[in-house]
């Protein structure tokens, strides 16, 4: 697998994640980060077409998940995890799952094969890619128990990147009403959409979207906002910006917001939440690490994957199962399950 530095992977799990809104840029990331975003460009969209080589998933590792409590009474918990590495790709991401199917993304090395980011769809062992017609690449970011995919791509002709709901082949395109960019994160099983889209006057906002109909999420005071995950209840979780460009999490349940800080970290990103109300998520320390996270009852527990550089939690499911994407120690980046 090609390695990647540390500043191009979280530059990476960044891009994914905030789909090329310039959120992080307008944080402050740093010049060579936004270097690395013109070397690895991502777009996403498609139809669902098995492997020309019919690949099966290589053999998946279990190794425990290292877990360090902090500020909580209650027992550390201990994962185990199983890596979804693309075949024969030099960059593999996991965004979601369900109990049969598990979704993300990958790259094959750059200096060999000239293509952009591809969405693969892991289900019984065997990896199928998803493509979509007149696009030039396409992420999937969130899958529901029924089997509905939020994800977008970029155009083949005019680069424009699109928002989709893929179900049975189908693929529906999801637009917010005055946005000039529109990115889906997240899906509930009600099929609501949670993500982000950026106004005329290149603010961005969050979004839920319930049956074709978008209505905007702003924390108070921010300068940006984006939501990233949505349980059936309707809580959304996501991040937002404040005006000395800092990032922190957010969880909106029932009309109220909450900021959430992970105790001396710089940077706080929230990506999921489950019904029993557990935020998934990960954090940036003072070195530019990142670790990933659990928050439920008030309290955070660090999720780190053992011997990874890097940790990032995307999904928290009701069943407790965990899905992210961690760097080990030639950089390079992997996608897993965690149980």
């Amino acid at each position: 697998m090609l390695a990647y530095t540390t500043a191009t992977l979280t530059t990476i799990v960044r891009l994914s994640l905030c789909l090329l809104l310039g959120l992080f840029m307008a944080a402050g990331q740093s010049a060579s980060a936004a270097s690395n975003r013109q070397q690895i460009q991502h777009r996403p969209f498609p139809s669902l077409i098995p492997l020309p080589h019919g690949s099966t998933a290589k053999a998946l590792s279990s190794r425990p998940l290292a877990t360090a409590p902090l500020q909580s009474a209650a027992a550390a918990k201990v994962y185990k995890f199983a890596t979804a590495d693309f075949p024969g790709a030099a960059y593999s991401g996991v965004q979601d799952g369900n109990l049969t199917t598990t979704i993300g993304d990958f790259y094959y090395d750059p200096s060999v094969v000239t293509e952009q980011e591809k969405a693969f769809i892991l289900k019984n062992g065997v990896y199928q890619t998803l493509t979509r017609p007149g696009t030039a690449s396409l992420v999937v970011v969130g899958i529901n128990t029924t089997g509905q995919i939020a994800g977008y791509s970029y155009d083949l002709v005019t680069n424009a990147p699109h928002a989709f709901l893929y179900f049975n082949g189908t693929f529906t395109n999801i637009d917010c009403p005055g946005a000039t960019v529109t990115g889906p994160f997240g899906i509930n099983d009600a099929g609501q959409v949670v993500g982000g889209y950026t106004d005329a006057s290149n603010v961005s906002h969050g979004f839920v979207e319930t049956a074709g109909v978008c209505t905007a999420i702003d924390f108070p005071g921010a300068t940006s906002t984006e939501a990233f995950g949505i349980n059936t209840a309707g809580d959304v979780a996501g991040i937002w910006v404040d005006a000395s460009s800092n990032i922190h999490a957010f969880v909106l349940q029932g009309g109220t917001f909450n900021s959430l800080d992970y105790p001396s970290a710089t940077t706080t990103v929230a990506l999921g939440i489950n019904d029993s109300g557990e935020i998934a998520g990960y954090y940036e320390d003072s070195t530019n690490f990142a670790h990933g996270y659990l928050y439920s009852g008030a309290v955070f527990n660090r999720v780190d994957v053992a011997g990874a550089k890097n940790t990032f939690l995307f999904r928290i499911k009701n069943n407790g199962n965990i899905f992210g994407q961690y760097t080990d120690a030639l950089n390079e980046a992997h996608g897993f399950k965690g149980h």
